[in-house]
């Protein structure tokens, strides 16, 4: 009973249907082709292709960090208290995370012997601990020894 009252009350016009029709075909359609064509990318083309724009895709703690753990680095750490740890890069935070920084086979430095001693086989340094970090490239002759 309520679908006749919509479809054949004489507030019912079936123009307005079929032009509701036509209107959604020809928006569907030009909307596929400027996708199709890749309008966006054209148009950001003609307006940014003439400059030349360089960006470093990490922040500096991800690309330091990210070459360190690749290349079996080692890092130096001066921690919130005071203390210096160095050990080989295994794991860091990324992606604007707060910094943590994963060291493994830590070495402590020894006031007393002045010398770096072992200190366990990992060690987690979280944010509040970094005050400063020296990824530490081996010279040539570390280089030639370890090989």
């Amino acid at each position: 009973m309520g679908i006749q009252r919509i479809f054949f009350d004489e507030r019912f016009h079936p123009e307005y249907v079929g032009l509701l029709g036509v209107i959604t075909v020809v928006v569907g359609v030009g909307i596929s082709w400027i996708l199709i064509l890749d309008v966006p990318n054209t148009i950001r083309e003609r307006m940014w292709g003439d400059r030349d724009l360089r960006r470093n895709p990490w922040q500096p703690w991800e690309g330091v960090l990210k070459k360190a753990t690749k290349e079996r680095l080692a890092a130096q750490v001066l921690t919130s208290d005071d203390q210096l740890v160095k050990g080989r890069v295994i794991e860091y935070s990324r992606a604007g995370r707060s910094k943590e920084l994963y060291l493994s086979d830590p070495r402590w430095f020894d006031e007393y012997s002045e010398d770096f001693v072992e200190g366990g086989s990992g060690v987690l340094l979280l944010e509040g601990d970094i005050v400063r970090l020296e990824v530490i490239e081996p010279s040539n002759e570390e280089s030639d020894s370890e090989e």
